[in-house]
């Protein structure tokens, strides 16, 4: 039975409708999923102006556990008003109210641009200035230090951590007994951030938001 002009009209639009429904299935499921953790810059947050030194943001994506110790005390960064959302835009910050590690989204980020950038702290090699800026400066017996991997650094304010590393910042008179209890009291998380240990992906309960 021939068919009409209008009928083979409808039947050629139809092959193309479907022609394009087949290739956009075919896309889809070639293309690699995207990690629900991962995100890409500027995708929810925007990013922060251009610092001389370091490098673009989304240049590097590194974790370091960290743990800051003034007078004997153990600091706790927890708290929701050091968290990137209640930041403003930086290359370095702590998300999920998770005050144990550190987020460096670019390269040559120093750990004191993540202390004033996150915590408000201000650092350098002999003096740190807290978020109520109280000041604690070395001098005499009391010292102002910074162990990385259990090794001294020579310049704290300078210092750009690595994946994994883990950093012990104190403030005070300690034995070494007392240091290595600082530094077992440290966490080691980064690697679950940074996909190291998947094995232990359960043990926080945050993601990685888009910054």
């Amino acid at each position: 039975m021939k068919l009409s002009n209008f009928t083979l009209m409808q039947w050629v639009l139809m092959g193309i409708a479907v022609g394009m429904v087949a290739i956009g299935l075919n896309s889809y499921f070639k293309s690699p999923a995207k990690n629900p953790d991962s995100c890409e810059p500027g995708e929810k947050h925007k990013l922060p102006d251009a610092i001389p030194g370091f490098g673009e943001y989304g240049s590097t994506h590194v974790h370091a556990d960290f743990k800051v110790v003034i007078n004997g005390k153990i600091l706790n960064f927890s708290d929701e008003k050091y968290a990137e959302e209640s930041r403003p835009p930086a290359f370095a910050h702590l998300h999920d109210n998770d005050g144990d590690v550190m987020h460096k989204h670019a390269l040559n980020v120093t750990f004191s641009y993540f202390m004033k950038a996150s915590t408000g702290f201000i650092l350098n090699d002999s003096c740190i200035v807290d978020d109520r800026n109280i000041q604690y400066c070395s001098h005499s017996a009391n010292q102002l230090k910074m162990k990385v991997n259990h090794r001294e650094v020579e310049s704290i304010q300078a210092y750009s951590p690595r994946d994994l590393d883990r950093i012990l910042l104190i403030y005070g008179v300690y034995t070494g007994d007392e240091i290595s209890s600082f530094e077992n009291a440290m966490t080691n998380k980064s690697c679950i951030y940074s996909e190291k240990c998947p094995e232990r992906k359960n043990e926080v309960t945050g993601r990685e938001s888009c910054s």
